[in-house]
């Protein structure tokens, strides 16, 4: 008698790619015993025949393409109705119209769809989930990238096991926990997520600790925004001294130039100060700024900062 479990572990072989002709052909004969699977065959050979006439795209519209995609499919309700598997492979189907897309999104959009049929393990779905945020953590080379992710993380704890490895506890559709090694794309996604989203001062506070050695673009990035945006001093003050460990560059540079024109803080100002000091940066680029009323409201700050300019 014809086997569902068969069918769809055929099904999985074929969205693979690592099924066997002979495989192929019984996949043929079972889509034809349960029909409710012949539109997802049909759908993967219609992508895979299909000629594109677009160049590949590039790498950075991918990874854009694929946490859209991700977005539509935690956003999208499904109609629950007896058409619901129809529905789905129009939606699928209209993924041909676009086929620089369509080759990229086939495994995502086939392996939810085959989510939906098959029963529910929540072991499976964490496991998977684990690997789908392994894998934008890896794509997500920029702060930015992060802020767009299509995931959130909350409730983050973040404990150090070894010298080489870190326990990772969080929030992100269900709560996972897990130990990975420093270097790790997760640890610098999730330590990233922790700034952008901090759920507590303790957790910035512990996020911003451990980037101090593991100097990133990413957490560089993360560390500005944190300077700039965190509401508690503390996390502002120790997201700047990590920076002042980075070397030298235009958007630490521009960023400190930030602090010193707006920050409430006569300390972070003295720092960025100090900073421009070690580094050398061009007098004519804090002239304007230290003539403003707001830094002669700080007297310590207005002086230190004439005495840069006469010096410099």
């Amino acid at each position: 008698m014809p086997d569902k479990n068969k069918t769809r572990e055929l099904l999985d072989k074929l969205i693979s790619g690592g099924i066997s002709e002979q495989e192929h052909r019984e996949l043929k004969n079972l889509v034809q015993e349960f029909p409710e699977y012949n539109d997802v065959y049909q759908n993967h050979q219609l992508l895979m025949e299909a000629d594109s006439p677009f160049e590949e795209p590039a790498t950075e519209k991918l990874t854009a393409m694929r946490q859209s995609v991700i977005r539509n499919i935690r956003n999208i309700e499904l109609n629950t109705s007896s058409d619901w598997l129809s529905d789905f492979s129009d939606w699928v189907r209209g993924f041909v119209t676009k086929p620089e897309m369509a080759v990229a999104a086939i495994t995502l959009l086939l392996g939810f769809f085959l989510g939906r049929i098959a029963p529910v393990d929540q072991e499976s779905i964490s496991s998977g989930l684990m690997q789908q945020i392994s894998f934008l953590a890896q794509e997500n080379d920029n702060f930015a990238a992060s802020k767009n992710s299509p995931y959130r993380y909350s409730n983050i704890e973040i404990k150090e096991v070894n010298g080489g490895e870190v326990s990772l506890s969080f929030d992100v559709s269900t709560h996972l926990e897990m130990v990975r090694e420093k270097k790790d794309p997760l640890v610098k996604e999730v330590i990233a997520q922790s700034l952008l989203n901090p759920t507590n001062l303790g957790s910035e506070l512990k996020a911003i600790s451990y980037s101090e050695s593991m100097l990133d673009t990413k957490l560089k990035e993360a560390l500005i925004f944190s300077m700039r945006n965190a509401p508690i001093l503390a996390v502002r003050q120790n997201a700047m001294r990590n920076l002042t460990k980075y070397q030298q560059d235009e958007d630490i540079k521009n960023a400190f130039i930030e602090v010193l024109k707006d920050e409430e803080s006569v300390k972070m100002r003295l720092m960025a100060l100090d900073y421009f000091a070690e580094y050398k940066i061009d007098p004519d680029e804090l002239r304007q700024i230290v003539e403003t009323d707001d830094i002669k409201k700080s007297p310590a700050v207005w002086i230190k900062a004439k005495k840069y300019l006469e010096n410099n």
